[in-house]
């Protein structure tokens, strides 16, 4: 007998997870689709097993696609009934594929985390470029995650900013700051107040680990806050340096077509 869901007494999402748990492939057919809905089943989906070059695990039949005005088109309509043409077919193929391309253009659905936007205003350098991949990385800890989307876009080269056509620069490195060839200083971001926060912070972070050692018990909510905020500072600290890295690395493509860098282990310095 056939098992009616109303998401009243009884919901869907519940029912689609303990089906697919232990499943080894879904067919599905629906009238529309939304990548709305997605959280409530992407995580029992990627658990499905696959293999490479084989069926894939999941396959989905959208069988309607009537855009946004479809009702009101179905109810003025002229009285014609019948099954549509192959080229009314094929627009309604094309639109569906637009409408989830769309979807995907502004956000990107994520088991962890809902949805997760792409475009943020109209300055964005890849707006209207169709996103390929997105990785998402979790920093912090499990009550104060901090996560970061790394997107890949398909861009055309004519938008692509192109390297320097020619010239050569050299870079003299040393621990805190690099000198090219063209008398030009890349200096590391001031962390002088930064480096005092954390030193404070370490302190206060041995302090609770050895009051919870001699007292034998879990470190207390307070200890627990300053190790938090000890990974924020860190954190914070990596990405500024990296950011300088970054526009540094840029500058210098932007000015020679080669550049060489010094073999020197700053590490050991």
């Amino acid at each position: 007998m056939p098992e009616i869901f109303d998401n009243l007494t009884e919901h869907l999402g519940p029912n689609l997870r303990r089906t697919l748990d232990g499943s080894t492939g879904v067919d599905a057919c629906v009238g529309y689709f939304n990548f709305r809905g997605w959280n409530e089943i992407a995580e029992a989906v990627g658990n499905l097993p696959f293999e490479p070059g084989a069926k894939p695990a999941m396959r989905l039949l959208i069988g309607m696609s009537s855009g946004e005005h479809g009702s009101l088109r179905a109810a003025l309509n002229d009285g014609r009934f019948g099954r549509n043409t192959n080229e009314e077919a094929e627009s309604l193929r094309l639109q569906t594929l637009e409408a989830l391309r769309e979807q995907l253009s502004f956000r990107v659905p994520s088991p962890r985390l809902g949805w997760v936007r792409l475009e943020r205003g109209a300055n964005h350098p890849y707006r209207g470029c169709a996103p390929r991949t997105v990785r998402l990385l979790k920093e912090g800890t499990d009550r104060h995650p901090k996560w970061y989307a790394t997107v890949v876009y398909a861009v055309p080269v004519a938008r692509l900013q192109p390297p320097a056509a020619d010239g050569e620069l050299g870079v003299d490195r040393n621990v805190r700051q690099a000198t090219d060839s063209d008398g030009e200083v890349y200096a590391q971001p001031d962390t002088d107040k930064l480096d005092a926060n954390i030193k404070r912070k370490q302190r206060q972070a041995a302090k609770a680990r050895e009051r919870s050692r001699q007292s034998g018990k879990p470190m207390s909510n307070r200890g627990r806050r300053v190790c938090g905020q000890l990974q924020k500072l860190h954190r914070k600290k990596r990405c500024r340096r990296e950011n300088a890295a970054h526009q540094h690395s840029r500058k210098m493509a932007d000015t020679a077509a080669a550049v060489v860098l010094e073999d020197l282990d700053t590490q050991a310095m």
